[in-house]
């Protein structure tokens, strides 16, 4: 006889001792209360490339003048707003368009998917992810995020009017970072294969369009990276070398396991078998969010700045985040699961919260990254003493006042994310306790 176990987003709300309203209201509020806290507490900045992005902006809107440099001109577009109302807002852009693109993708699927769901997975985007780096800069990868990762819960919705938005939301991320072309290209590919439909090549022609469009108007088809890198040697083997010089297969293997970059580490949640349990249209957007992560990992693996420069964390694949905080929130719900994948999901939602306190409370990376033109930053790529998420331990780091607030805030998350999750592991392990005959049998003197 086969047994169907119940979907995660399909389970009662009343299976929670904190059932409807009550549970909404809380989940909602420690959702805003993540939000404020990287509002108050990061140091928002426009620094790095970020800044060659505003320069780029104010030009064109203040001046009218199209400033050639490597980076995309389609994401900051929509910063305009805020530039014209005071230059300093542009550090909170990220963090404004992720909000707002996590409402929208919200909206668009709470007809279709259990609402429960939604807002654990929101909570753990909030609370339990390496969210706030990608929300404290105004680099690119948040609006790519933002359009080509949550684009793809309006694509695969049930509305016209929201497949139209997503798959625009789509073009727009895509072309604001012309990496994200072979995502959006694999994505395509694997959506036009599944609904058996040549329309679903438009998108990438019109992101295609796009870059070429704003490389032809902005750069005249020039390189706009010649002389843009001078690159440290180092005593790694393939270090000071340029473009995609760094082997295939080290970089894989760097970019899943290194300790202070690997996705295995600052996106625990995708050890998480999550296909089982979600339904349409939540599994078709997690299934392309993998498709895309994939293309971001095969891209970059080969690029010999793979480890995204000095950021903390893994800067070119923080759409991981998506795929990662749907599949631990559906493990969470999860009221089916075996007592060792329960221990795993603990496990996971653990390492999940200490990698958010982490990103906000202890920001700062080794210094080490950075001595003598970056001579030992391999140690920070590669080392766990040096690793950002474990070096407070080693420099025995103390927050600072307002940071302690964060730290309350976390253990107060994971309290609530874990409290079901405990009496089900509870409840198993009170089943499958063994009597004392059972472990005294067999034994002889």
């Amino acid at each position: 006889m086969t047994t169907t176990l119940p979907r995660a987003d399909a389970l009662p709300p009343a299976l929670h001792p904190l059932a409807g309203r009550a549970r909404a209201a809380v989940e909602i509020a420690l959702m805003l209360g993540g939000v404020a806290g990287w509002a108050a507490v990061l140091h928002h900045e426009v620094g790095g490339d970020g800044a060659d992005r505003a320069a780029a902006l104010s030009a064109l809107v203040r001046h009218g003048e199209l400033v050639n440099n490597p980076y995309s001109l389609i994401g900051p577009l929509f910063a305009a707003p805020l530039l014209a109302i005071d230059d300093r807002l542009l550090a909170y852009y990220n963090m404004i368009i992720f909000v707002l693109g996590a409402v929208a993708a919200y909206l668009a699927l709470r007809r279709q998917v259990a609402p429960e769901l939604l807002r654990t997975a929101g909570l753990v985007l909030a609370g339990a992810s390496v969210a706030a780096p990608a929300v404290a800069n105004f680099y690119g990868e948040m609006f790519t995020l933002v359009g080509l990762g949550l684009g793809m819960t309006g694509a695969v919705a049930g509305t016209r009017a929201a497949r139209l938005i997503g798959w625009s939301a789509a073009v727009l991320g895509a072309a604001n970072s012309i990496a994200a072309l072979p995502a959006l290209a694999l994505t395509v590919a694997v959506w036009a294969v599944l609904r058996r439909r040549w329309r679903y090549a438009v998108p990438l022609v019109a992101a295609v369009a796009l870059v070429l469009l704003e490389s032809l108007v902005r750069r005249a088809g020039a390189d706009p990276y010649a002389g843009t890198n001078h690159i440290a040697r180092t005593v790694m083997p393939y270090s000071g070398r340029g473009g995609f010089s760094y082997p295939v297969f080290f970089g894989v293997l760097a970019i899943l396991f290194s300790f202070g970059k690997g996705l295995v580490w600052y996106f625990p949640g995708l050890l998480l078998p999550a296909w089982h349990r979600l339904a349409d249209p939540l599994r078709q957007a997690y299934r392309l969010w993998l498709v895309q992560l994939l293309a971001f990992v095969l891209l970059y693996a080969g690029w010999w700045s793979w480890y995204g420069g000095l950021y903390w964390g893994p800067r070119f694949f923080v759409l991981g985040i998506l795929p990662a905080s749907v599949a631990l929130a559906a493990a969470l719900r999860d009221e089916a699961a075996s007592l060792r994948a329960n221990l795993a999901t603990l496990a996971v939602t653990l390492l999940s919260c200490w990698v958010a306190t982490a990103a906000v409370v202890f920001p700062e990376l080794p210094t080490t990254c950075t001595d003598n033109y970056y001579q030992l930053e391999f140690l920070c790529h590669f080392t766990p003493e040096f690793s950002a998420l474990w070096h407070p331990f080693v420099a025995g780091a103390r927050p600072r006042t307002g940071q302690y607030l964060v730290l309350a805030y976390e253990v107060v998350v994971f309290g609530w994310l874990v409290a079901p999750l405990l009496r089900r592991i509870t409840a198993q392990v009170r089943d499958h306790r063994p009597t004392a005959a059972a472990l005294t049998r067999g034994w002889r003197w």
